[in-house]
């Protein structure tokens, strides 16, 4: 279940939801200004003595004071000392030092210092011997300070001394401090080990508890649970123990049991849940505690039965003590319901998780992450200051405020001058004999929780000398705080931000939605208002004051404040030209985005239209004419400019919205577009001035907008409007003449000059008219076939025009107009006599100078295929048809025309004719007849090579392969087409397995192809002739011979074992490249190359050339001058003949040459030490790479034997005694049983593979049901006879006699 949190906007309608923590103490820390009230200084502090004599005392000191209106001096350099230990993170001799670019309070968080109790603090100290201040702890109406000798200074919500109680102070420093939820009793923790529970109300000792936790450690932390007789208690050993209060006859004691034993891990820090002011939440039963040790958190529920609900890792730095805080919170689930439940805060080092604590009904209490925070600083403390913001202390002694939901540091302030009182000491346990764990003590180096603590939306942080509180400013404080400091933008922002209830981290902002936002508008209003006025103050730069009127205007609108917007600031600016301009021209922004209402006040209507006038912003003028409403125009204002600027947009929109006539802007501009048109000159008649497209334009979208019944420029016409503007417009177009038509005005002059202007817009105009609704009825279909023939009448005249005549149309113009009255009548729209049919398709057929691109034929082309397919072009035979589409190059015409009659080798032809729908020809060549085939791919073999030498090659080779020698004597006018359809072949028939679709070439053919390839890829004549090439090795031999390939030619050579040859011709061209490259003509990789070839050459001989003319040639001095660049290459070339020859029987005697050459023991050459050192290195390598491979092997046929000889010495049962494919008994086979290590045994003749138990893998679905199987009738078992071995087989064991032997001579062998 996703969760996330609530916004604040729901806080605060719930009302009483908004504050769920514990009532707590509300300190008066009004900012005050001493200059303006005149509040006398406090000369002398009372001091402790005088207090406790007093039968009565008063306030101390009144109110604290904001510690960012002090210097830092007030407070001393000793107070972010640790308590009582030297060896603490912070000492007495460690001076104060802070950021001064971070400021002490800030715009969300005000810091103060309690100044009452901070001299309180102090006097104790000087007078009574108290010591520093070590604990802190607020509950109730009273906050109690614990002082590192043990003193306990309790004050009430006025910082007035209560109570004193030093009743302890031979146990040390105090440690610890709780309340409870009511704040009646107080726990007080100390070093030495005791515990005090305290009447808070007058300081009374209840309880003294000396033996409830392991002896010899201090007490870290004293919490009490919802139940007042249940609390908890930390040491400096990690562990945690549970105190049950009891009262027996008045009695009062104390039971304690262990929770925790630090053995299991060291808790530093421990917070239960409370929910004593929820006393009907689900979760009021139970009793939850998270506990946090250094390397996770575990939250444990100890009633109503003890057992653990979470568990979670933790990691960080030794140094990083870890964090746990509770918080309930409004969340708001995935059904759009809301709850408040509890959720945890955990820390350490630089990571925040939160947890959600779920108990649903009949369920157990369980934890559900919600997210994880990364913070930027490792974490030091972390308490919630409401249900949205987090404050988080670092290690550098800064205070972050994060807002949870968005994971933003809002804002930082410094508090490095606060003193901290870090409670190290107690983590070490100095007290007690500093017998804690290493870990523990590093964890307490920066351990503040009973010095930094969270009281409502305030945090105490006590210092060693000072209590400071900070806390979040409530909005208004926000706003007045920018204010005061003139930062007006900023203040407007957030008050902004309050507005439209977007902000964080809000105080002091409740009730319903609509009273917060009314407030808020109050509140921004009146700093927008100081702006204002500060702008008359201190108007002296132009470029800042229109910055400022921006301002002022962008956040008039947002806050939808339009009477201050048109009021006050207009009265403001109104006098001075500069501020006024600025002003009007802010308005253009909200006025086009629609955050401001289009109806401003006359005067400022007025106003912006003279200003985009005089300034020549012609664009955006029209653009706020016709967004604004017409009543706050001035009308003769407004028609007069857009007449002169020529701004025919808002000139339209002002006469149909102003006056609802449709008809006076077709009548009133349409003859000054022929004017336009009419007046051009020879230069520019093509394209018209730019005056003449934009009202052109104007009317095209006008006319279409009206004709669709929808508002121009925009938006919808009211109702009722839209049939009359179609009806007024489409009359207007159609009517025969003009208002002011002269004598020679031809009929229709609105259709002729919308023609002329732009044929294609106005058409497009009539066909999105045609979608309508109205053009759909009988009606309308007359109106569509009256609007068609008078648009023929004007394309197609009785009379031609003369093109010095005024409505005189392009040939291009007419073609538009046909096609379009062509697709209505396809589509069946209207219809036409079948001679001006007839004139139609002659006329698009037959004027082809004027087609300049491929679309405009296209266009004509499928008009008159729509015609044909239409069946609408009945009266025209098909060959008049076809004469006129072969006359135009209307290709798919003629393939249509060419499919009806079922020539389908015309039909290929046109295809092939187009370039554009080449690449279907090939499934019209698949179902052609053979003949048919044939004749198409003589005729246009070319073409079709071009298009796909691989496509047309396979078909030829499956299809025609008798008719190759003639196709190929059509090409050989083009020898490179030549070469590519027999380099397709060949391949087709190396690497096709289809042998259908390959067409075996002869031996002429592939020497044709080799003669090709010299000419036109020489490249590839090598890896050619190094595979199949099917040449003869003489003829191969002449031809790469006679190309001049040596590459080629010592190939062949190679081939035919002439390796002399080959090795003569490889080595004179690389005497030929050294030469080239002693000259710097070319790169060595050349050189290289060829010595790599005449290297591998002498290698694959098998020792019938002599290594030595090559490695002489290498070794040669080309020059005198042996230069670095010559002396690189021959190191290179030697690399490469020494890796040749490693393994070969001349490596040696190539050596031995190479040692005894001068160069080498001159050392020109390089260090011949090295490339010989990689040979023999090399030659290791390969010899240990042999040796370890033997070895792996053998390895391997070890282990394998010994497997075997495993398995067979093993003893398999059967786990049944029929054989699973008979049914018979394992006793009666004919040869021998089979057992597998499953258990499953069988005959022999009745298992074909005796590798695998058939019975298991018919189980697993793998083999077959033996259904058909025959059980052969039983005989009794045979012994098999016994016979010799195979060797002995075939030879006469009989015996015989030997022949006799004959004794040698051995005389006289000594």
């Amino acid at each position: 279940m996703g969760l996330k949190m609530a916004e604040n906007g729901f806080e605060s309608d719930i009302g009483s939801q908004e504050n769920l923590a514990v009532e707590t103490i509300s300190f008066d820390i009004e900012e005050l200004d001493d200059t303006e009230y005149a509040i006398p200084a406090v000369d002398k502090l009372p001091s402790l003595e005088s207090i406790l004599t007093e039968a009565d005392c008063g306030s101390l000191s009144g109110a604290e004071f904001d510690v960012g209106t002090i210097s830092t001096e007030a407070v001393d350099g000793s107070e972010t000392t640790s308590v009582g230990s030297l060896l603490s993170l912070n000492s007495l001799s460690r001076p104060a030092t802070r950021n001064p670019e971070l400021p002490l309070s800030g715009i969300i968080l005000k810091h103060a210092i309690m100044r009452g109790i901070t001299s309180q603090i102090k006097s104790a100290s000087e007078k009574v011997n108290a010591g520093l201040a070590s604990a802190v702890a607020a509950g109730g109406v009273m906050v109690v300070i614990g002082t590192s000798h043990g003193l306990l200074l309790a004050f009430d919500s006025k910082q007035t001394l209560r109570w004193c109680n030093q009743e302890a102070r031979h146990q040390g420093s105090v440690s610890a401090l709780g309340f409870n939820h009511d704040g009646t009793r107080l726990l007080a923790g100390f070093a030495g080990g005791h515990i005090l529970m305290i009447d808070s109300s007058n300081g009374k000792v209840l309880r003294t508890l000396t033996e409830v936790h392991a002896p010899g450690t201090a007490v870290l932390h004293v919490k009490f649970t919802d139940l007042p007789t249940l609390a908890l208690c930390s040491d400096s050993g990690g562990s945690v123990f549970e105190l049950s209060f009891t009262r027996v006859m008045g009695v009062r004691g104390c039971e304690s049991k262990c929770l925790f034993s630090g053995s299991r891990g060291e808790v530093c820090t421990m917070e239960p849940l409370l929910l004593n002011h929820l006393p009907r939440h689900p979760l009021k039963n139970y009793i939850l505690v998270a506990l946090a040790t250094l390397s996770k958190v575990i939250v444990v529920c100890i009633r109503p039965r003890m057992r653990v609900v979470l568990t979670h890792p933790l990691t960080g730095p030794s140094t990083a003590p870890p964090q746990v805080s509770w918080q309930l919170v409004v969340i708001q689930a995935p059904d759009a319901t809301r709850v408040i439940d509890p959720v945890l805060a955990l820390a350490r080092n630089t990571a925040i998780y939160f947890y959600q604590v779920c108990s649903e009904t009949g369920s157990r209490v369980r934890l559900m992450p919600l997210r994880r925070m990364t913070f930027s600083n490792t974490i030091s403390n972390l308490r919630w200051l409401n249900t949205r913001s987090l404050a988080v202390l670092d290690i550098h002694e800064r205070l972050h405020l994060l807002d949870v939901r968005t994971q933003e540091d809002l804002e930082v302030i410094d508090l490095s001058t606060v003193g901290i009182s870090y409670a190290s000491s107690h983590f070490k346990g100095l007290s007690t004999g500093g017998n804690v764990s290493k870990a523990m003590a590093l964890a307490g180096e920066r351990a503040c929780y009973n010095s930094v603590t969270a009281s409502s939306s305030q945090l105490l942080l006590l210092g060693t000398r000072r209590l400071h509180v900070v806390f979040i400013r409530t909005w208004s404080e926000r706003l007045r705080y920018l204010t005061l400091q003139k930062r007006f933008p900023e203040a407007l922002a957030l008050g902004l931000s309050f507005y439209q209830d977007k902000g964080k981290a809000v105080v002091g902002l409740s009730g319903l939605k609509k009273i917060r936002k009314r407030l808020t508008f109050i509140k921004t209003s009146e700093v927008l208002m100081q702006y204002m006025q500060e702008l008359v103050k201190s108007s002296t730069d132009d470029y800042i004051d229109s910055e400022i009127i921006s301002t002022c205007v962008d956040y008039a609108v947002q806050l939808e404040n339009t009477h201050l917007l048109f009021g006050p600031l207009w009265d403001l600016v109104s006098e001075i030209p500069t501020l006024k301009a600025c002003y009007l021209r802010a308005l253009e922004g909200p006025l086009l985005d629609g955050s401001l209402p289009p109806r401003l006040p006359p005067l400022i209507a007025q106003q912006i239209i003279a200003l985009y006038d005089r300034e020549e912003k012609f664009e955006s003028l029209q653009t706020i004419a016709v967004l604004l409403d017409v009543d706050c125009l001035d009308m003769h204002q407004v028609t007069t400019i857009c007449r002169r600027r020529c701004l025919w947009e808002a000139l339209i929109h002002l006469q149909t919205t102003a006056l609802g006539d449709f008809t006076a802007p077709l009548h009133q501009l349409m003859p000054l577009l022929q004017d336009f048109l009419n007046n051009s000159n020879d230069e520019t008649k093509s394209t018209s001035s730019r005056d003449c497209i934009k009202l052109g334009n104007a009317i095209l979208v006008y006319s279409s907008c009206c004709l669709a019944g929808r508002g121009f420029p925009r938006g919808e016409l009211p109702n009722g409007q839209p049939q009359r503007a179609k009806a007024e417009v489409l009359r207007a177009l159609l009517s025969q003449h003009s208002s002011l038509a002269a004598d020679s005005e031809r009929q229709y002059p609105y259709l002729r000059t919308l023609l002329r202007f732009d044929t294609r817009g106005f058409l497009d105009v009539i066909a999105m008219a045609f979608q309508e609704s109205e053009f759909q009825t009988e009606m309308g279909l007359r109106q569509r076939q009256r609007l068609i023939d008078i648009l023929l009448n004007i394309v197609m005249p009785s009379t031609p025009l003369s093109p010095e005549s005024s409505d005189y149309l392009e040939s291009n113009q007419k073609a538009a107009v046909l096609i379009f009255v062509a697709n209505e009548v396809s589509d069946g729209n209207v219809s036409l006599d079948n001679s001006v049919l007839n004139r139609l398709v002659e006329i698009l057929c037959s004027d082809n100078a004027n087609i300049t691109t491929r679309d405009q034929r296209l266009e004509r082309e499928n008009a008159v295929l729509q015609l044909l397919t239409s069946k609408k072009l009945t009266s025209i035979t098909d060959n008049v048809l076809l004469n006129l589409a072969q006359r135009a190059n209307f290709l798919r015409i003629s393939e249509v025309l060419y499919s009806a009659r079922d020539d389908w080798t015309s039909v290929c032809k046109c295809i092939i004719s187009d370039p554009y729908r080449q690449h279907e020809i090939w499934q019209w060549l698949e179902h052609l007849s053979t003949i048919a085939l044939t004749s198409t791919i003589l005729a246009h073999v070319a073409t079709l090579i071009d298009i796909n030498v691989d496509r047309i090659s396979g078909i030829i080779a499956r299809r025609i392969p008798a008719k190759f020698n003639t196709i190929l004597e059509r090409l050989n006018n083009n020898p490179y087409l030549e070469y590519t359809i027999l380099s397709s072949l060949y391949h087709l028939n190396q690497y096709r397995e289809d042998e259908e679709s390959k067409l075996e070439l002869t031996t002429q053919h592939l020497e044709r192809l080799l003669i090709l390839m010299c000419n036109y890829e020489s490249q590839n004549v090598v890896n050619h002739i190094n595979g199949a090439h099917g040449c003869r090795l003489d003829e191969a031999l002449k031809i790469v011979h006679e190309a001049g390939h040596q590459d080629a030619e010592a190939v062949m050579l190679e081939k035919m074992g002439n390796y002399e040859g080959a090795f003569d011709l490889l080595l004179n061209k690389l005497h030929e490249q050294l030469k080239i490259y002693y000259a710097d003509d070319i790169a060595d990789s050349d050189v290289v190359y060829a010595t790599i070839q005449i290297s591998g050459l002498c290698r694959r001989s098998a020792g019938n050339l002599d290594w030595m003319p090559l490695v002489e040639t290498v070794l040669q001095p080309q020059s005198d001058n042996n230069n670095q660049r010559v002396e690189k290459l021959r190191g290179k070339l030697l690399r490469v003949v020494l890796e040749a020859l490693s393994g070969t029987t001349a490596l040696s005697v190539v050596l031995e040459r190479i040692l005894k050459h001068p160069l080498a023991t001159s050392g020109t050459i390089g260090d011949i030490r090295q490339l010989l050192m990689g040979v023999l290195t090399h030659s290791r390598y390969e010899q240990i790479l042999v040796e370890t491979t033997s070895r792996l092997v053998s390895l391997e046929l070890h282990e394998a034997l010994k497997k075997s000889l495993r398995d067979g010495a093993k003893g398999c049962a059967s786990v049944s005694a029929i054989c699973p494919v008979c049914q018979k008994h394992l006793a009666h086979c004919k040869d021998y049983t089979v057992f597998f290590e499953c258990g499953h045994g069988f005959h022999s003749h009745c298992l074909g593979d005796t590798k695998f138990c058939y019975k298991c893998l018919n189980e697993k679905g793998w083999a077959p049901v033996a259904s058909n199987y025959e059980v052969p009738e039983p005989r009794p078992p045979e012994r098999s006879p016994i016979v010799p071995p195979a060797f002995m087989r075939q030879r006469d064991i009989t015996l015989k006699l030997g022949a006799p032997t004959i004794l040698p001579d051995v005389e006289g062998i000594f």
